[in-house]
């Protein structure tokens, strides 16, 4: 089954009543022009979007406020803040390896096995 690109982010932000995220499968190539690499499928079998206010039922903190422009203790100003929509990005929290993965959204092959069509 297919689906078209707009659709998989109805899949990917999807919540319970709860206002939890739902976990999904989701497929991508990797990319890292910085380091010239890349071109691996990656497959993860429970994945959420990852956002800095995770609800505490999934296992996250709500972050104390950031009043000296840092993330995770590294210093930031508003220049280097990520800008998903324009880097055409995401993050995701890898909910097996627990860990968070930023993955670019034009390489995403499949959401929950429905493949993604341009």
């Amino acid at each position: 089954m297919f689906i078209h690109r707009k659709d998989m982010w109805a899949i990917v932000a999807q919540t319970d009543r709860n206002k939890n995220p739902i976990p999904f499968e989701i497929e991508f190539v990797t990319a890292d022009q910085n380091r010239q690499t890349g071109g691996e499928i990656k497959h993860i079998a429970q994945a959420i979007l990852y956002k800095k206010h995770k609800s505490r039922a999934a296992g996250f903190s709500k972050p104390a406020a950031n009043t000296n422009n840092t993330i995770a203790g590294v210093p930031t100003s508003n220049n280097t803040l990520p800008n998903h929509y324009q880097n055409q990005t995401l993050n995701l929290y890898d909910l097996d390896q627990q860990k968070i993965i930023k993955i670019h959204t034009q390489l995403i092959l499949s959401i929950n096995k429905h493949e993604i069509l341009p």
